[in-house]
């Protein structure tokens, strides 16, 4: 008789992994991932370990689950697209068998954060002043840079502006803004 031992060769085999997510931002959340023994019969643990930007570290950790037989859940923690101004965040998760790291199988994904509209647009100044004559049809030209500026994107990230009389009522019925409409950072 003769018995035929697997040698221990292979690198782990995904079976759950994903090339891209997409997630809103300030929303932490957790995706599961999971890799097998590339070697029949062993059935060897597998851990997890991922690599990032240094800056993208925060936000980023892998929890390996029940000892290795059971995959592991990538942790996306709450992150600010807004004040990052980035939505894309690319990493390397590893799964490796748990008696040597270098039977190791590496996997890029990348993480994609969804704007929210959570910012109003601010105007660059909180007051303006420019002088006007009485009846006279005329462009207004500010001597300072007019306008305003939202950090959030895409629809997000648009706005209407409109005048409001203070006193005397009905004054802004007398100007007209050109454009009423704007997106991120307009200015006139």
């Amino acid at each position: 008789m003769t018995i035929v031992e697997n040698v221990e060769r292979r690198v782990p085999r995904w079976v759950e992994i994903f090339a891209v997510q997409q997630q809103d931002e300030k929303t932490p959340r957790n995706y599961t991932v999971r890799a097998i023994d590339g070697d029949t019969g062993i059935n060897r643990p597998i851990y997890y370990k991922i690599e990032t930007a240094e800056e993208d570290k925060e936000y980023f950790d892998i929890v390996t689950v029940d000892g290795g037989h059971h995959g592991a859940i990538l942790v996306v923690k709450y992150i600010n697209r807004d004040e990052l101004q980035r939505e894309l965040f690319p990493l390397t998760i590893t799964a490796y068998k748990s008696n040597n790291e270098s039977l190791a199988t590496p996997t890029n994904v990348v993480i994609i954060i969804n704007d929210i509209n959570d910012n109003a647009p601010e105007p660059f100044k909180e007051e303006y002043t420019v002088e006007i004559m009485e009846e006279t049809a005329q462009t207004l030209n500010f001597d300072e840079e007019f306008g305003f500026h939202d950090i959030d994107l895409g629809q997000n990230a648009q706005y209407t502006v409109r005048l409001e009389s203070d006193y005397p009522p009905g004054a802004a019925d007398a100007f007209f803004i050109a454009p009423e409409v704007g997106y991120q950072r307009q200015t006139s």
